[in-house]
C-alpha cells in the first residue's frame, strides 16, 4: 500500500478492507476505539469513527513498516503463513547478519 497512489481506486478498495477488518476486530474485542495508523497519528490517537481514520489514511497515509495489521486484528502467525508462501525464491546469499558462524 506504500507505493500505490492514495487516490486511486486501487488504495481506495485496499483500505476499505482494512477498515472492514479494523472494525471487525474493534467488535470482536469489545473496544470503544480503533488506533489510527496513519503516519501522523502512529498508533498513538484512537477513534470511534472509521471514516476518521479513513480520511487520515487518504492525507497521510500508513506509518511506515506497518505490513502486519497487528493493531487491528491480524495475527503475525497469520503474516507468516501468507509470507512463506511467497518466500521460494528468497535465498540472497548476500545478506550479511553480523554472525559470524564457527
Amino acid at each position: 500500500m506504500y507505493k500505490i497512489d492514495r487516490n486511486s481506486e486501487e488504495y481506495l478498495t485496499k483500505l476499505s478492507k482494512f477498515i472492514r477488518v479494523a472494525e471487525d476486530d474493534q467488535e470482536k474485542k469489545g473496544k470503544l476505539r480503533i488506533s489510527c495508523p496513519c503516519k501522523d497519528c502512529n498508533h498513538i490517537q484512537f477513534y470511534t469513527d472509521s471514516n476518521v481514520i479513513k480520511g487520515h489514511m487518504i492525507s497521510a497515509g500508513f506509518t511506515e513498516r506497518y505490513t502486519c495489521w497487528s493493531w487491528h486484528g491480524e495475527l503475525l502467525q497469520e503474516r507468516d503463513t501468507v509470507d512463506s508462501d511467497h518466500s521460494e525464491d528468497d535465498d540472497d546469499d548476500s545478506y550479511d547478519s553480523g554472525v559470524e558462524i564457527v
